[in-house]
């Protein structure tokens, strides 16, 4: 929450290539140094695990910035709909791997390794990545020209705000369930029912309204697209951690299947969304795919 506004302007100002490098750098530095921070202090050890999500906060303002400057509009959702089921992809691919870490060689190989691939990452960022089609040399003039008549102006700071908003309801999940559970106010079960219908249901609903959203209505638009992804973060409440109540020491294994299921459904979303949009603005073309 700290640094997502501050990502969006500093990305806005500076570019988003930038305001991506530095902080996943720093990030991947600080993950190599967990275990000797822990050595040495618990407290140097949280510390140091702060400066990482301060780290990560960056990553979507910057994320969207960039698209922001490189998505046309016909192919935005599929574009950004790919990335984040990236986030989806590396837990699959982390979760097994940092148990197999930790059984065979040690709990420090899985901060070595995951921090030394974050060093790559970033050189290879560093090489490739351009802020806009006009600063990159790997693309044609056609392409170039394409991309740059398809763009209207953006604004990263509004591209912050949904993850303000999913941050502060995953907190407040948090707590909010632990209330419930621990007064008795509710079963273990109804509290995880409870937070996941009025996450659903509230996303869906505010999805479905952004489709009727009309032109000159961007503001609108822009803070039911806050209320969606913020009031999704009440699943943290909900599915998120019923791994562990129905079966804590399955929950690793657990959270990877159904995380693979989601990643399925989040990487065929764009294509069903593409395939049913057409080349040109139709509204009924797009109210249809929010209600899907």
């Amino acid at each position: 929450m700290v640094t997502q506004i501050p990502g969006g302007v500093l990305a806005e100002r500076f570019g988003g290539k930038n305001v991506f490098l530095y902080p996943m750098l720093i990030a991947a530095l600080c993950t190599i140094l967990c275990p000797l921070a822990a050595k040495l202090h618990i407290v140097v050890f949280m510390a140091v695990r702060v400066v990482i999500g301060l780290c990560q906060g960056f990553v979507f303002p910057a994320m969207h910035s960039i698209w922001s400057q490189w998505a046309p509009p016909l192919e935005r959702t599929k574009l950004t709909s790919i990335t984040y089921s990236g986030t989806q992809i590396g837990n699959i691919i982390t979760i097994p791997l940092a148990a197999l870490l930790c059984y065979y060689v040690s709990w420090e190989a899985v901060f070595y390794l995951f921090g030394i691939f974050g060093l790559v990452w970033c050189f290879f960022w560093f090489l490739i990545a351009s802020n806009s089609p006009d600063e990159c040399k790997r693309i044609n003039s056609k392409e170039q020209s394409y991309i740059n008549s398809s763009l209207d102006g953006q604004n990263g700071l509004l591209s912050a705000l949904p993850f303000v908003a999913f941050w502060g309801a995953m907190t407040f999940a948090g707590f909010m369930a632990d209330f419930l559970i621990r007064k008795k106010i509710l079963s273990t079960t109804k509290t995880r029912k409870l937070h996941m219908l009025i996450s659903q249901i509230g996303q869906a609903g505010a999805l479905i309204a952004v489709g009727y959203c009309e032109q000159g209505q961007e503001m609108l638009a822009v803070a039911l697209l806050t209320l969606s992804q913020g009031i999704s973060g009440l699943q943290y409440g909900g599915y998120t951690v019923n791994h562990v109540d129905i079966a804590p020491r399955f929950a690793g294994t657990l959270l990877g299947i159904s995380n693979t299921v989601s990643t399925v459904s989040g990487i065929a979303a764009p294509f069903i969304a593409a395939s049913l949009t057409p080349d040109v603005y139709f509204d009924g073309f797009y109210k249809g795919i929010e209600l899907i």
